[in-house]
């Protein structure tokens, strides 16, 4: 007997290793630059909090209504780890600001909602 069947079925009523029960991991690869970016992401954070705000005195206060845009530009489509690296720092990256979010980013496009165009 091993020690995971020791153990009993996991949480999820399966018996065996972690790894076996989830299944393979696909690759990735973050881009080299991403943690160095990490202060420009936090500058564009606050930057863009600014903007909300006078968006929304502009909608609350001027009663001028506020108009987004969805907006697509192209990105690596290749199935590489690299390439999938890119699209989830793209993502992720993309997201963190409170103007942005990244509704996808599949078949060599990335598309994003922007709340106030710059």
């Amino acid at each position: 007997m091993q020690a995971h069947e020791a153990l009993g079925p996991g949480p999820s009523g399966v018996k065996g290793p972690p790894r076996r029960a989830l299944g393979r991991s696909a690759a990735l690869r973050l881009p080299p630059g991403a943690p160095a970016q990490a202060p420009r992401i936090a500058w564009r954070m606050v930057l863009e909090s600014w903007l909300l705000l006078l968006a929304l005195w502009q909608n609350v206060v001027l009663r001028r209504p506020v108009r987004g845009r969805w907006v697509s530009e192209p990105i690596d489509g290749s199935d590489t780890p690299e390439a999938r690296g890119a699209r989830i720092w793209a993502v992720l990256s993309g997201s963190m600001a409170p103007n942005r979010v990244v509704g996808g980013a599949e078949g060599g496009r990335v598309v994003v909602h922007e709340l106030v165009r710059r």
